[in-house]
Protein backbone atom coordinates (compact mmCIF):
# COMPACT_ATOMS: atom_id res chain seq x y z
CA UNK A 1 0.00 0.00 0.00
CA UNK A 2 2.80 2.53 0.63
CA UNK A 3 3.91 2.08 -2.98
CA UNK A 4 0.49 3.16 -4.26
CA UNK A 5 0.46 6.14 -1.89
CA UNK A 6 3.94 7.17 -3.07
CA UNK A 7 2.84 6.89 -6.70
CA UNK A 8 -0.18 9.12 -6.03
CA UNK A 9 1.99 11.70 -4.27
CA UNK A 10 4.51 11.67 -7.13
CA UNK A 11 1.71 12.05 -9.66
CA UNK A 12 0.31 15.00 -7.70
CA UNK A 13 3.78 16.61 -7.48
CA UNK A 14 4.23 16.25 -11.25
CA UNK A 15 0.82 17.79 -11.84
CA UNK A 16 1.64 20.67 -9.49
CA UNK A 17 4.95 21.33 -11.23
CA UNK A 18 3.18 21.62 -14.56
CA UNK A 19 0.57 23.91 -12.97
CA UNK A 20 3.23 26.17 -11.46
CA UNK A 21 5.17 26.33 -14.74
CA UNK A 22 1.99 27.18 -16.61
CA UNK A 23 0.99 29.92 -14.15
CA UNK A 24 4.48 31.45 -14.13
CA UNK A 25 4.53 31.50 -17.91
CA UNK A 26 1.08 33.12 -18.03
CA UNK A 27 2.19 35.73 -15.50
CA UNK A 28 5.23 36.75 -17.54
CA UNK A 29 3.12 36.88 -20.72
CA UNK A 30 0.59 39.12 -18.93
CA UNK A 31 3.30 41.40 -17.55
CA UNK A 32 4.95 41.69 -20.97
CA UNK A 33 1.63 42.53 -22.60
CA UNK A 34 0.90 45.09 -19.88
CA UNK A 35 4.26 46.81 -20.30
CA UNK A 36 3.77 47.02 -24.08
CA UNK A 37 0.34 48.53 -23.46
CA UNK A 38 1.81 51.13 -21.07
CA UNK A 39 4.57 51.98 -23.55
CA UNK A 40 2.10 52.46 -26.39
CA UNK A 41 -0.32 54.43 -24.19
CA UNK A 42 2.30 56.88 -23.00
CA UNK A 43 4.46 56.85 -26.12
CA UNK A 44 4.13 60.62 -26.59
CA UNK A 45 5.76 61.20 -23.18
CA UNK A 46 8.20 58.30 -23.29
CA UNK A 47 9.49 59.05 -26.80
CA UNK A 48 10.54 62.64 -26.12
CA UNK A 49 14.20 62.08 -26.85
CA UNK A 50 14.73 60.69 -30.34
CA UNK A 51 18.38 59.84 -29.67
CA UNK A 52 17.57 57.16 -27.11
CA UNK A 53 14.45 55.84 -28.83
CA UNK A 54 16.35 52.75 -29.96
CA UNK A 55 16.56 51.57 -26.34
CA UNK A 56 12.77 51.55 -26.05
CA UNK A 57 12.30 49.85 -29.41
CA UNK A 58 14.80 47.17 -28.39
CA UNK A 59 12.90 46.73 -25.13
CA UNK A 60 9.64 46.21 -27.04
CA UNK A 61 11.31 43.65 -29.31
CA UNK A 62 12.53 41.70 -26.28
CA UNK A 63 9.02 41.88 -24.77
CA UNK A 64 7.53 40.46 -27.97
CA UNK A 65 10.19 37.75 -27.95
CA UNK A 66 9.28 36.98 -24.34
CA UNK A 67 5.60 36.63 -25.27
CA UNK A 68 6.40 34.32 -28.19
CA UNK A 69 8.69 32.21 -26.02
CA UNK A 70 5.94 32.00 -23.41
CA UNK A 71 3.52 30.71 -26.02
CA UNK A 72 6.10 28.10 -26.98
CA UNK A 73 6.35 27.04 -23.33
CA UNK A 74 2.57 26.71 -23.07
CA UNK A 75 2.47 24.59 -26.23
CA UNK A 76 5.35 22.43 -24.96
CA UNK A 77 3.59 21.90 -21.62
CA UNK A 78 0.42 20.89 -23.42
CA UNK A 79 2.29 18.58 -25.75
CA UNK A 80 4.17 16.93 -22.90
CA UNK A 81 0.98 16.27 -20.98
CA UNK A 82 -0.88 15.08 -24.07
CA UNK A 83 1.75 12.45 -24.89
CA UNK A 84 1.94 10.98 -21.39
CA UNK A 85 0.87 7.51 -22.57
CA UNK A 86 4.07 6.98 -24.56
CA UNK A 87 6.50 9.12 -22.55
CA UNK A 88 6.31 10.05 -18.90
CA UNK A 89 5.77 13.83 -18.66
CA UNK A 90 8.72 15.68 -17.21
CA UNK A 91 9.02 19.40 -16.57
CA UNK A 92 12.80 19.29 -17.07
CA UNK A 93 12.83 18.33 -20.73
CA UNK A 94 14.55 20.66 -23.15
CA UNK A 95 11.36 21.43 -25.08
CA UNK A 96 10.01 23.11 -21.93
CA UNK A 97 13.18 24.31 -20.23
CA UNK A 98 14.83 26.17 -23.14
CA UNK A 99 11.84 28.35 -24.15
CA UNK A 100 11.14 29.02 -20.49
CA UNK A 101 14.67 30.29 -19.86
CA UNK A 102 14.53 32.35 -23.07
CA UNK A 103 11.21 33.86 -21.95
CA UNK A 104 12.56 34.81 -18.54
CA UNK A 105 15.82 36.28 -19.83
CA UNK A 106 14.02 38.20 -22.58
CA UNK A 107 11.69 39.71 -20.00
CA UNK A 108 14.54 40.66 -17.65
CA UNK A 109 16.58 42.21 -20.49
CA UNK A 110 13.53 44.12 -21.68
CA UNK A 111 12.76 45.50 -18.22
CA UNK A 112 16.41 46.50 -17.80
CA UNK A 113 16.38 48.36 -21.11
CA UNK A 114 13.06 50.00 -20.27
CA UNK A 115 14.43 51.13 -16.90
CA UNK A 116 17.56 52.54 -18.57
CA UNK A 117 15.39 54.42 -21.05
CA UNK A 118 13.27 55.96 -18.26
CA UNK A 119 16.38 56.89 -16.23
CA UNK A 120 17.92 58.60 -19.27
CA UNK A 121 14.71 60.58 -19.79
CA UNK A 122 14.80 62.00 -16.27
Amino acid sequence: MPFVANMLIMKEEKTKSFDFASETTKLIISLSTGVITVILTFSDKILKDVEIKWILITSIIFLLFSILSGLMVMMALTGSLASYKNIKPNISTSNIKIPSVVQLFSFVISMTLFSIHIILLI
